[in-house]
């Protein structure tokens, strides 16, 4: 038994295989994947092979892939474009009407925001200072300490600098061994399960 060469093996695959039974053209992918809207699986349990050759064919003409929602679902795609319209008419009817957004603002300030934690929020950082928050950055090599984001990334990603986290919530306690580099999320979430807690 002899051994194919490279070149060998590359002509008998696909459509170079005499055994290949499958002529998949540009213009069937085109015809039954973009305007058809028909899912690889669809399209590969009609021609009765493997998902395989219809992914590769995708590939090789350079078709723009579809998300899976957007053929598994027909109605997906209009739902997401009602949701969208859904959503700008909620904002101009915020926008439009400054008795809905007092209400809304009433109802949730203070006691009644999901965030309160006794009003703690109008205590001010007497030495809290930019000095020090760069020192904390620094010792944390400007990264969150528990994502591990860079302060670049994050600046990217959120448009701030990484937040520096009182570890005891206490905010008189502004020693740098009781300062922690977090990312905007991460710190959201701790305040929250401190919140929970009941701290």
């Amino acid at each position: 038994m002899g051994k194919w060469s490279k070149e060998a093996k590359q002509k008998r695959r696909g459509n170079g295989n005499p055994n290949f039974k499958y002529n998949i053209t540009k213009e069937f992918i085109v015809q039954e994947y973009l305007i058809n809207k028909k899912s690889v699986l669809t399209i590969s349990s009609e021609l009765g092979c493997s998902n395989k050759p219809i992914c590769d064919a995708i590939d090789k003409f350079k078709i723009p892939t579809r998300r899976q929602w957007e053929h598994s679902h027909p109605r997906a795609a209009m739902l997401e474009k009602h949701k969208k319209i859904r959503s700008e008419g909620m904002k101009q009817a915020y926008i439009n009407n400054p008795e809905l957004i007092n209400k809304l603002s009433q109802k949730l300030s203070g006691i009644n925001n999901p965030n309160w934690r006794g009003g703690i929020s109008g205590i001010s950082y007497t030495k809290f200072t930019t000095t020090r928050k760069k020192a904390v950055l620094k010792r944390d090599a400007y990264k969150c300490q528990i994502s591990g984001i860079s302060n670049v990334k994050h600046i990217k990603k959120f448009g701030c600098q990484l937040h520096i986290h009182h570890i005891d919530y206490d905010k008189d306690n502004y020693y740098i061994e009781n300062l922690i580099s977090l990312a905007k999320n991460i710190h959201s979430i701790k305040i929250i399960l401190c919140i929970k807690k009941g701290n």
